[in-house]
């Protein structure tokens, strides 16, 4: 399914490799049970990548990445 409009703001102000990196590393915590920053109704079979997904879309999830420039 094709990312809605606010989807795409939010990504647009990170590269694909930041979101992929930011959005793996949040669904790993919640894997190993982290608890989570987005309201749903548990379900046997959640998909943490899913969740983790939900939480960058949402704009609260507790990551963030670090550029440093290069010179």
């Amino acid at each position: 399914m094709p990312p809605t409009a606010s989807e795409k703001r939010c990504i647009m102000k990170r590269n694909r490799y930041e979101v992929a990196r930011l959005i793996g590393a949040r669904a790993l915590q919640i894997g190993e049970g982290a608890p989570s920053y987005v309201h749903y109704t548990p379900v046997a079979g959640d998909d943490p990548v899913r969740i983790a997904l939900e939480e960058y879309i949402e704009g609260i999830m507790p990551l963030d990445v670090s550029k440093g420039r290069v010179k």
